[in-house]
């Protein structure tokens, strides 16, 4: 229709008329392309909101594996402890220190940390004081939906650098956890239980606290054993805390950010 009108324009030499019949070419043209790249970047919007729901998923995921990392700390400093002091020796490291930092300043702040006066085992549980102080939950994340929102290139939309700024600092707490884990918290774990099964203790058996503490009194490898695996429970126990109020803040923006 348009162009049978603007030919006819021409020929007629109407040529405000064939102005015009262009103009509205024009604009047309321009409207069909702002409506197809305003449908474009509204699909990215949305693919963005799916792939940061899915991060929030996998990061109340993380939450509850914290909390099962965050107990099994506070049962193996608790259970270490009261048998130190039963021994006769009650604060063989009261206080312990980060010897490296983040270069992003990271861990500002818990440079230097006590370990927490976490309360005894219940007595029904007394006989369990050596698996108690040695077992270790291995804190284990699912961070696919993060890998997949960067392999997408949809992370380049994400425009608030508070978020931004989130997720790099949640993720690489927890890549440093991940390590920990691997290369501090379990080997020393496994040296540990060496040590204990040396003497005739079981990472899983029951022993009378009376025993437990008598061979405490005279075995020091057997006690710089126990404050060991009651020093690095502080450290898990310091990784976990700061994730937890990584992840806390993270899900805050997520759920906050405009789409």
């Amino acid at each position: 229709m348009i162009r049978r009108r603007l030919t006819q324009h021409i020929r007629e030499q109407n040529w405000t008329a064939v102005a015009l019949d262009l103009g509205i070419v024009v604009v047309g043209v321009f409207l069909g392309i702002q409506v197809s790249n305003w449908n474009a970047v509204s699909a990215e919007r949305r693919a963005l909101g799916r792939y940061l729901a899915d991060v929030a998923s996998d990061v109340r995921a993380d939450v509850e594996e914290l909390s099962r990392t965050d107990a099994s700390a506070r049962d193996r400093i608790g259970a270490a402890a009261y048998a130190l002091r039963q021994a006769g020796f009650a604060e063989q490291v009261a206080e312990l220190t980060l010897s490296r930092l983040d270069a992003d300043d990271m861990f500002r702040g818990a440079e230097r940390f006590a370990l927490p006066d976490v309360a005894a085992p219940e007595e029904s549980e007394r006989d369990r004081l050596w698996p108690l102080a040695v077992d270790v939950y291995v804190f284990d994340t699912n961070r696919s939906a993060f890998d997949a929102l960067i392999g997408s290139g949809h992370i380049d939309l994400v425009d608030d650098p508070r978020l931004m700024g989130a997720l790099r600092e949640y993720y690489y707490l927890i890549n440093a956890l991940d390590q920990t884990q691997s290369r501090t918290i379990l080997p020393m774990r496994n040296h540990v239980v060496e040590v204990g099964i040396a003497r005739g203790l079981s990472p899983e058996g029951l022993v009378g606290e009376a025993e437990l503490v008598g061979t405490l009194g005279e075995d020091g490898a057997l006690r710089a054993a126990l404050a060991a695996s009651r020093e690095y429970a502080g450290y898990h126990l310091l990784l976990t805390s700061l994730l937890e109020e990584k992840a806390a803040h993270l899900l805050e923006l997520i759920e906050g950010y405009p789409l």
